[in-house]
């Protein structure tokens, strides 16, 4: 549901906002339309369902021109009640209805402003925030009267993100979160809130061009976030500014941090923008010297990303990092361009009133690297200076057929030099490298660094722009640091989490923390480091032997039946180990089997034991039928014969690199077998029985479902497509697009209320279907349920324990619904094995429980 909700708000959200973006000048067209000014032209209008029909002979048309004569509206065209003049109304609680209605009355002032050709840039911007207040929910300083009690009146879905800066909801001191700096800049304190701001900054930044950063979460938010990062089993870091201050050692506080996060089971790794290799005359250290206070034990098996991810290091048993990947560097050809570029730009710095810095034994004049370069500026340099050379250095690197973004960039300490820098890689490729090889999905992992944005600035000025400058609640920088947010990149929804108090909206999963560098990410290891990862299972019995007695007892009842062996389909296994009193007994595997024709088959289980107490005992069991089977499972089954081909790979090595299994399957996908891993939740991972591959959190999927899954989506492009494709259309063949309408012109004139009971109408309509869905006809009969569940309670209780009960009921279940079972075939199903009594009274303690 919430995600439905999520879609249909995203929906609403992008419309709006392409029918407010700069580019269609709509909310001058708009204003115009709303206000009434217009040019008289004798015509009659038609009647129109929904819409405004004037009698008089003269009607009106929006004029677009910005030199035409500012013209009121006719008598004869009746103006929308919706937009009557103001009024002084007493504060009191209003319905949401009466609210955003007398809201829009309140903008029409702004609106009218916006209107007039003659409005000067100034009062066009005071226009322009006046009608930002109402649409937002918030209220600005100089709000007042009765645009300040629309304000106030109007329930918005932006009212709460958006307090006055001067104002925060938030708790002096949070539990868990470091103290930081009182901040001029606003804070959210809600994640639904926060979600929000992302969704609409991402919105602004793809219809204008303009990104601005994301707020900083308050210190509440910013506990919770921490506290969900306990879950996490891979911590990838920034070093500077992140774990310690640049070019320092690994305090002892990260040191403990770390070694219980090792403790616990789970990854940390190091991606830095510093060198492997120290370089003459600099007293720069590498990232292995700054993490050299590591003790060789904590070290051990960790992974640090060199040269912005260039380069990836794993430490030995010995503590000696062994590099084990490498991005392809810079061709040879590439850096004669670059050190041409560099050169020019050199000569040129002066037409932006920049100056190179000299070297001074600590920082360097320029840097080449087996990556990039940087050129360092001297300190103190303006900001426009700084850009400009970073302009010059990107004009003159294109002119030599080198397209790559140069960075200008600034020190925190500003008796630092500035530098402008560029890389062919990014900190993505190690990220990436380093979670595939610890085979962590992004859900499980989380990055952590202080440089996630960088800002851009409009393709075009205009409302939709400054609306994202007052939803980020802080001035726009002109210089930024996206190093830390590229780790994300390759990691789809990975927790991003930005210490430096900015965030790159366009990071799904990005959060700006309350605080600032260090003594956040404090706070953040500890948390991952207070929950030990789940191992699970580590060891399954091999399933080749105990299916040959499980085949030879399933090929006497198919005798028996009338089939032959090599009519008997594999259908699928579960593995679970066997207890008791809390002390492992042994394995047991449950394989199912089937056999039938094009309209389907009869389905048996198989179990078959490996006990070890006072010796092995390796034993199958006679046959139970478990029900019907539809014709499509047994299509996708594995011939019985083939299993042993199939079946190459030990559970145990399937295992080893997943940790929190707790239940192992087999399942035929195509020509091949794979073990499913999965917890109580969720899959972790598939592994091919034959070959080994492991694909984590992802079932193959079987085959002709990739060509459904594209047309599918291929569809819904093509929907989404036509809707704007429509929008676009009825706005520039409207009469407001036109700047008068022509003679003779015989259709209506819409109204405000039209257009958005039109949009809604038509949104409306979308979700409805999309929430509707057809009733799904039963494929199996009541006589069906009443066999499975025949099936399933024969072995509740008696010779049978509680876990063999359960197995065979979810396994039932479970083949239910593959084959089709209705939401009320399942549930009597459930009912029928609920009341079904317990054979003898009781379970078996001695059968695996």
């Amino acid at each position: 549901m919430a995600r439905r909700l999520n879609r249909i708000v995203s929906i609403v959200l992008s419309a709006t906002l392409v029918v407010l973006s700069a580019g269609f000048d709509a909310q001058k067209a708009a204003a115009q339309t709303f206000a009434g000014r217009a040019a008289p032209v004798s015509a009659t209008p038609q009647v129109g369902l929904g819409i405004v029909n004037a009698p008089a002979p003269a009607l009106a048309a929006p004029v677009l021109s910005l030199t035409a004569p500012s013209l009121s509206a006719p008598a004869g065209l009746t103006a929308a009640p919706l937009l009557a003049a103001p009024v002084a109304i007493a504060r009191v609680s209003l319905t949401p209805a009466a609210a955003i209605a007398r809201s829009l009355q309140a903008a029409a002032p702004a609106l009218q402003a916006l209107a007039k050709p003659e409005t000067a840039g100034s009062a066009a911007s005071v226009a322009g925030r006046d009608l930002e207040d109402v649409l937002t929910g918030a209220k600005s300083a100089r709000t007042s009267g009765d645009l300040a009690e629309a304000v106030v009146a109007m329930p918005s879905a932006l009212a709460s993100p958006l307090p006055a800066p001067s104002a925060s909801p938030e708790p002096a001191n949070a539990p868990g979160v470091p103290a930081a700096t009182p901040a001029p800049f606003k804070s959210i304190s809600s994640a639904s809130s926060y979600g929000l701001h992302r969704l609409t900054l991402k919105a602004v930044a793809v219809l204008t061009g303009a990104v601005f950063t994301l707020p900083q979460a308050g210190p509440t938010l910013t506990a919770k976030i921490i506290a969900s990062a306990s879950d996490k089993t891979l911590v990838l870091s920034d070093f500077d500014d992140t774990l310690a201050g640049y070019n320092e050692i690994l305090p002892e506080e990260k040191v403990e941090a770390i070694r219980k996060i090792r403790a616990a089971g789970k990854h940390f790794a190091v991606i830095s923008d510093r060198g492997d290799v120290k370089r003459p005359n600099s007293n720069q250290l590498t990232v292995f010297e700054s993490l050299e206070s590591l003790p060789v034990e904590v070290r051990a098996g960790m992974y640090v990303a060199a040269n912005s991810g260039g380069k990836v290091y794993r430490y030995d048993e010995q503590g000696v990092p062994q590099k084990v990947h490498e991005a392809e560097a810079l061709a040879a050809e590439k850096l004669e361009h670059v050190q041409a570029a560099s050169a020019a730009t050199k000569a040129r710095l002066a037409e932006v009133g920049a100056v190179q810095h000299v070297d001074d034994g600590k920082n360097p004049s320029e840097s080449y690297n087996t990556y990039g370069y940087a050129m360092m500026l001297k300190p103190g340099s303006s900001e426009d200076a700084v850009r400009g050379a970073a302009a010059i250095l990107s004009e003159e690197l294109a002119s030599r057929g080198i397209e790559v973004e140069v960075n200008p960039r600034f020190a925190k300490d500003p008796a630092n030099p500035p530098y402008i820098t560029f890389s062919i890689i990014t900190k993505a490729d190690a990220a990436g490298y380093i979670a595939k090889a610890l085979k962590v999905e992004s859900k499980d992992a989380l990055v952590i660094g202080d440089a996630m944005f960088v800002p851009r600035e409009a393709k075009k000025a205009g409302w939709l722009a400054r609306f994202g400058a007052r939803l980020s609640g802080r001035p726009q920088v002109k210089t930024g640091n996206e190093t830390d947010r590229n780790m994300a990149k390759n990691l789809p929804g990975v927790l991003a989490l930005g210490v430096g108090t900015q965030m790159d909206p366009r990071v799904p999963n990005g959060w700006a923390l309350a605080g600032r560098g260090p003594a956040v990410t404090q706070k953040v290891l500890e948390s991952v480091a207070s929950k030990s990862r789940p191992t699970g299972l580590k060891h399954v019995v091999e399933p080749n032997t105990l299916y040959a007695l499980a085949l030879a007892n399933m090929a006497v009842k198919a005798y028996e039946s009338g089939a032959t062996p090599d009519k008997i389909k594999f259908l699928s296994a579960v593995h679970e180990a066997r207890y008791f009193n809390g002390a492992w007994i042994g394995d047991e595997w449950r394989f199912f089997f089937g056999w039938g024709g094009e309209t389907g088959g009869i389905e048996y289980m198989v179990p078959a034991r490996r006990t070890m107490v006072s010796e092995t005992m390796m034993d199958a069991f006679e046959p139970q039928l478990k029900g019907t089977v539809s014709a499509e499972r047994l299509a996708s089954g594995l011939k019985a014969t083939e299993f042993e081909r199939a079946v190459k790979t030990a559970p145990d090595e399937a295992l080893k690199d997943v940790d929190g299994v707790s239940r192992v399957s087999l399942l035929p996908r195509g020509s091949d077998l794979w073990y499913s891993l999965q917890n109580s939740r969720d899959e972790l991972a598939m592994v091919n029985a034959r070959t080994g591959e492991t694909r984590m959190g992802v079932a193959p999927a079987p085959a002709g479902s990739t060509l459904k899954s594209f047309l599918v989506w291929l569809a819904g492009v093509a929907a989404v497509v036509a809707l704007y494709g429509g929008f676009y259309w009825a706005a520039s063949h409207a009469p407001v697009a036109a700047p008068i309408i022509p003679d003779g012109w015989q259709g209506p004139i819409p109204r405000v209320e039209d257009i958005f009971r039109g949009m809604g109408g038509v949104l409306g309509l979308g979700a409805l279907a999309g929430m509707l869905k057809p009733g799904a006809k039963p494929s199996l009969t009541d006589d069906d349920i009443a066999a499975s569940v025949r099936s399933v309670v024969s072995s509740k209780g008696g010779i049978w324990s509680q876990t063999e009960y359960n197995m065979g009921y979810y396994n039932t279940l479970q083949s239910l619904k593959e084959r089709g079972a209705t939401e009320a075939q399942l549930e009597l199903f459930k009912k029928l094995c609920a009341e079904a009594p317990i054979i003898g009274g009781r379970f078996n303690p001695w059968s695996g429980d």
